[in-house]
C-alpha cells in the first residue's frame, strides 16, 4: 500500500569508493504531508550507520506542494562515511518509511574509484563569440592540489583561463574543510557549447576525465535564461560583480536570473527559520538560569481550529519549562470540552472556566491567577508562536535577568496562510512607545513586576496591553528586545490586524493609556490621536509653558551660502522665540567666509 504521508525524491547518489576516503553522498528532498518532523535513519549493509544531514531550501518543491507544505527547508544532503565496501544502502524514517533502497548493482553504477571529485554547475556561452564559461568545483579527498586541463572533442588539450574560487557551500555540506575551501573553478576558453569538452583533473597520482556540461537540477547552478538574455554590457557587469563580490554572491545573483521577482517575506522567513536539527539541540540544552514562563491566554468562544493551533505552538516549544494558563469567559463550554478531551494528559496546561465574561482584561487576569512562573507572557487566543520562541527569550536572560523582554513579529494571513508585514522593532525607546505601541507581541515580564503593577486594567480594554507595558516601563530596570520574528499575529476579517476600523474603541483606549501614563510620570502634555491611515499612532504635545531657551548648534566650514539658507529657514519657519543660534567655526580658509559671518551676525540678532 502506497505511503500517503511521505513525499520524497532522490536526485543524485554518488559513491566515492576509495579505502580510507569512502564517501556516500545522497541529494534530493523529503517531507511529511502533515508537516511533522522527518527523522532519518541510514542503514549500510543492513546495519544502522552514522551520517551527516544538511537541511537545504527547496523553493521549487514548495512551489509544487504549496497547498500542503509550509517550510521549504526539506532538501536532503546526506553524507555517509563508511569504513567498508557498501553493498546495500537504505534511507528510512524513524517510523520505517523507505526513502531510498539501493543494492550492490545499483551502487556500482554511481561509484567512483578515485580520490578526485568534480561537479559542473554550468557550461554556457559567455556572450562573446566563440567563448565559453564553465563553473563548478573539483577536489582531491586527500587535500592535494588539483591541476586542470581542458580537452576538446578530439581529446586535444586547448588553451584556457582558470580562476580558483572559494566554495563555502562545500564547507557547509562537509565535503571539504575550510583549509581546502578554494575548490571552485571558473574556466573560460574558446569553443562551442554544443560540442563535448572534457575537464581532466590530476592530483599527482590519480587522473579523472570529467565532461563539461550542465549537471544542475531544480535550481542547482546557473539559470539559462540569464545567458540567453546576455549582451556585452551585461557580461562586463557580471564579470565586474564576480570580481567585486566573490563566487557565493555571484552564483546567487545568477541563480535569480535577470527577470525574477524579488524574494517575498515568506521566502525570506522560511530560509532563515529555525531548523529541526537546531530545535533538537535546543531541547537538549541546559540553561544555568531556566525560569518557568507562564503564558496567559484569555479565550472567548475561540474557534476550535484557532485554539488547536495556538495551543500546539506552545506544546512544540523547544524550551520546556512553561505553563499555559487559560482563562475562559465563553458563553458556552466548547473551549472547556475541547481542552479536556485533547490536552487532559498535559499537566503544563492549566484551565479556568470563569463564571462570566469579564472582558479581555478580566479574562486575562483570570488566567493570570493560575500563573506560578517567574515570568509571565501575554498571548492572544488566535495567534501563533515560532517553536524557538521561549528558547530565545530564556537565552537572552542568561547574563542579565531582564525585567521585560519583547520580540519582533509578523502577520499570518488567515486566507492565504502566508506570512507578511514583518515588524522589525527598535530597542526600547520611551518616546516612540508614547507615540504607538510598537512592542505589542511577544511580551514577557517578571511575575513580581506584573503583581506590582496590578495585572491588566479593564478600563483600557482594547488597548489593555498598551496600558500594561506603559505601566511596566515606568518601573522596569531592564527592558530587552530580541531582534527576531518569534510571533505570528493572525489576520482575519474581525481582527485589527486586517481591518483597523473594526475596533475603533481600541485607539481611544490607547489615547487614555498614554494620557494616564504621562500624569503618573508628572509630564504636562496633550495626546492627539491620529486619523486614517494612521490609526494606532499618537502625537504627544509637551507643554512649554516655562519657555526654556533652545540652543541650535551649526558647524560650518567655507559654506556661507548654505549656512545662510539654513538660518533663513529657521527664521521663517520657527514660531518659537526663545532661541539662540551658535555657529561652530570648523577651520574655514576662505576670507569671504569670515566676512559672511559678520554680515550674518547683523542679519540675525539671535546668532
Amino acid at each position: 500500500m502506497a505511503n500517503k504521508r511521505l513525499r520524497s525524491n532522490i536526485e543524485e547518489v554518488r559513491y566515492r569508493n576509495v579505502p580510507g576516503y569512502r564517501l556516500l553522498s545522497v541529494r534530493g528532498w523529503a517531507f511529511h504531508t502533515d508537516n511533522s518532523p522527518l527523522v532519518l535513519q541510514v542503514y549500510v549493509n543492513g546495519r544502522q550507520h552514522e551520517f551527516e544531514r544538511i537541511h537545504t531550501v527547496r523553493q521549487d518543491v514548495l512551489d509544487s506542494y504549496k497547498d500542503i507544505l509550509d517550510n521549504p527547508r526539506i532538501g536532503l544532503q546526506v553524507n555517509i562515511r563508511p569504513d567498508e565496501d557498501v553493498r546495500m544502502l537504505e534511507l528510512k524514517t524513524d517510523t520505517g518509511e523507505v526513502i531510498l533502497n539501493m543494492n550492490e548493482k545499483q551502487l556500482e553504477k554511481c561509484s567512483e574509484y578515485s580520490l578526485l571529485q568534480a561537479y559542473c554547475d554550468s557550461f554556457q556561452p559567455l556572450g562573446v563569440q566563440g567563448e565559453c564559461i564553465a563553473v563548478g568545483w573539483a577536489l582531491s579527498a586527500d587535500g592535494k592540489q588539483v591541476d586542470f586541463e581542458v580537452l576538446d572533442p578530439e581529446g586535444k588539450s586547448i588553451p584556457f583561463d582558470c580562476r580558483r574560487i572559494q566554495r563555502g557551500d562545500l564547507v557547509e555540506l562537509n565535503l571539504v574543510d575550510k583549509a581546502h575551501s578554494k575548490a571552485g573553478y571558473y574556466l573560460t576558453f574558446f569553443g562551442d557549447v554544443n560540442r563535448r569538452y572534457t575537464l581532466r583533473l590530476t592530483n599527482g597520482t590519480d587522473v579523472l576525465d570529467f565532461p563539461l556540461s550542465d549537471q544542475h537540477e531544480n535550481g542547482f547552478g546557473l539559470v539559462r535564461a540569464y545567458w540567453k538574455a546576455a549582451n556585452p554590457v551585461r557580461i562586463r557587469n557580471a564579470i565586474h560583480y564576480f570580481q567585486k563580490n566573490g563566487f557565493t554572491r555571484f552564483m546567487k545573483r545568477l541563480k535569480k536570473g535577470p527577470y525574477q521577482k524579488p524574494e517575498s517575506y515568506q521566502q525570506w522567513f522560511d530560509r532563515q527559520a529555525v531548523t529541526v536539527s537546531e530545535l533538537r539541540k535546543q531541547e537538549q540544552h541546559v540553561f544555568e538560569f531556566a525560569p518557568k514562563i507562564s503564558i496567559i491566554v484569555a479565550t472567548y468562544n475561540t474557534p476550535e481550529d484557532y485554539l488547536k493551533e495556538m495551543i500546539n505552538t506552545v506544546i512544540k516549544q523547544s524550551y520546556g519549562n512553561w505553563e499555559l494558563c487559560i482563562g475562559d469567559g465563553s458563553d458556552n463550554d466548547k473551549v472547556e470540552r475541547y481542552i479536556q478531551s485533547h490536552y487532559a494528559s498535559e499537566p503544563r496546561i492549566k484551565f479556568k472556566k470563569l463564571d462570566q465574561n469579564y472582558g479581555i482584561s478580566g479574562n486575562m487576569n483570570g488566567a493570570l491567577s493560575l500563573a506560578t512562573g517567574e515570568y509571565v507572557s501575554l498571548y492572544d487566543h488566535d495567534d501563533l508562536l515560532t517553536p524557538d520562541c521561549l528558547y530565545e527569550i530564556v537565552s537572552s536572560m542568561q547574563e542579565i535577568h531582564h525585567d521585560v523582554v519583547y520580540t519582533d513579529e509578523d502577520k499570518l494571513n488567515d486566507v492565504t496562510k502566508e506570512l507578511n508585514d514583518p515588524h522589525f522593532k527598535p530597542d526600547f525607546a520611551l518616546d516612540q512607545l508614547r507615540s504607538h505601541n510598537y512592542i505589542t507581541h511577544f511580551l514577557t515580564v517578571k511575575k513580581d513586576l506584573v503583581d506590582q503593577v496590578g495585572g491588566l486594567h479593564s478600563e483600557y480594554d482594547g488597548s489593555q496591553d498598551y496600558d500594561f507595558i506603559l505601566r511596566v516601563s515606568e518601573l522596569a530596570q531592564s527592558i530587552h528586545h530580541i531582534p527576531k520574528v518569534l510571533y505570528h499575529w493572525r489576520m482575519h476579517p474581525s481582527s485589527t490586524a486586517m481591518n483597523p476600523e473594526s475596533k475603533m474603541y481600541c485607539y481611544t483606549a490607547g489615547q487614555k493609556a498614554i494620557e494616564d501614563h504621562l500624569k503618573r510620570c508628572g509630564v504636562n502634555a496633550e495626546v492627539e490621536m491620529m486619523r486614517a491611515p494612521f490609526y494606532g499612532m499618537y502625537r504627544v504635545r509637551y507643554s512649554t509653558d516655562s519657555n526654556p531657551l533652545v540652543s541650535i548648534i551649526i558647524p560650518n566650514k567655507d559654506h556661507i551660502e548654505l549656512l545662510e539658507q539654513c538660518l533663513d529657514s529657521i527664521d521663517k519657519k520657527s514660531d518659537y522665540t526663545n532661541l539662540e543660534i551658535i555657529i561652530v567655526e570648523n577651520n574655514s580658509v576662505k576670507p569671504e567666509t569670515f566676512a559672511g559671518y559678520e554680515r550674518l551676525k547683523n542679519k540675525y540678532p539671535r546668532l
